[in-house]
């Protein structure tokens, strides 16, 4: 048996956040289209069930619904984290379109790439306190401590990190 939660169709999901944004059904349905097409999914996807998918696709499902919700702010906690490099290149590439269109993304995470390519500010924590603060083209520099050459684990991605890494390293 699975629960009620379990048997909620990919369309049912995206568009439950979207009647409470106020937008038409038909509306809605045809944004959801066009966000899933963005993230490299297509309509036939809409009609499995979430359990029946593999995670990056409810990953890039959830993404899209709440972007659905039109958001003035979208915070985002790892966002392309085990998606495989077409995925992840389809995520940035909306989540810039968003930000042009001036949706603010407060975004955490550990890979200099994803940062690079996405933000426009960084906050570098390491233990939970501010150790650099700037643009990308000023932190992600080898110079800075935090780009390419650094040493591990702090800017290798996490699908590269050091086994040895210590929990709670640097977070961008």
């Amino acid at each position: 048996s699975s629960s009620a939660a379990s048997d909620v169709y990919k369309r049912q999901n995206l568009l439950s956040g979207e009647a409470a944004a106020g937008t038409r059904r038909a509306a809605a349905l045809q944004q959801a289209i066009e966000l899933l097409c963005k993230l490299g999914l297509d309509e036939s996807t809409m009609h499995a069930s979430m359990e029946n998918v593999p995670p990056s696709v409810q990953q890039r499902v959830s993404l899209a619904r709440a972007i659905l919700a039109r958001p003035r702010l979208l915070l985002l906690d790892e966002p392309t984290a085990g998606l495989l490099p077409g995925e992840r290149r389809a995520v940035w590439s909306l989540l810039r379109e968003l930000r042009r269109e001036g949706v603010t993304i407060l975004l955490a995470t550990e890979d200099p790439e994803e940062a690079r390519l996405v933000c426009d500010h960084l906050v570098i924590l390491e233990g939970g306190r501010v150790v650099a603060a700037g643009m990308p083209v000023e932190l992600l520099v080898p110079a800075a401590g935090f780009g390419p050459d650094c040493p591990a684990p702090l800017c290798e991605p996490p699908d590269r990190a050091n086994e040895s890494a210590q929990p709670g390293g640097v977070t961008i």
